[in-house]
């Protein structure tokens, strides 16, 4: 039973309830972008330091211990670490190795990047009767900076096309900006 509950878990992960509720803390008081609780959990099974159930069972913990509160903003539900939260973290953060810190800390960075990215920027797929629409929109500040849609035969080729447009929309728009701007 006990191999079951730790699938998942690579070397350097969390078994512990005890330890994942510190990670937990940690990281929430590290980040200054809010995160939800599917958000966290998420993070911990993509960077294999905790899995669901060790995960389920910690972040209870926090819950029923006050250390960490669902608050709702913009109709969103974030989290956020209490006095008592941000107590523990300064007493027990050290016992976490400096390496799984700082991995746990980037790999949020850049998870909350990407969800921004993907709210910001749209890029999708429509089936025509002769191939496939590819429809882009950037938008930064609430307009769009660029909204077209491109035609392409294949199914393939229309992925490759989002794809590429959603790995890095900024250089994509520079791309496209820096063409139209060019003196012939």
């Amino acid at each position: 039973m006990a191999d079951n509950i730790v699938a998942g878990v690579t070397p350097g992960g969390f078994q512990k309830p005890s330890d994942v509720r510190i990670l937990i803390c940690y990281l929430l008081n590290s980040i200054t972008q809010p995160l939800s609780e599917q958000q966290l959990q998420v993070i911990l099974e993509e960077t294999n330091l905790a899995n669901y159930f060790v995960f389920a069972d910690a972040f209870s913990q926090l819950i029923k211990d006050n250390q960490v509160e669902i608050i709702k903003k913009d109709d969103i539900e974030i989290l956020k670490l209490t006095n008592l939260g941000k107590d523990a973290c300064k007493m027990f953060y050290r016992t976490l190795p400096i390496s799984v810190r700082d991995k746990v800390v980037n790999y949020t960075n850049s998870f909350l990047n990407k969800e921004r990215s993907k709210k910001e920027n749209e890029v999708f797929i429509e089936p025509t009767h002769n191939g496939f629409n590819v429809h882009i929109a950037i938008h930064d500040n609430g307009f769009d900076l660029l909204n077209f849609t491109i035609f392409m035969p294949t199914e393939d080729q229309a992925n490759i096309v989002r794809k590429k447009v959603q790995s890095n929309p900024a250089e994509f728009y520079k791309n496209i900006i820096a063409y139209l701007m060019t003196n012939e």
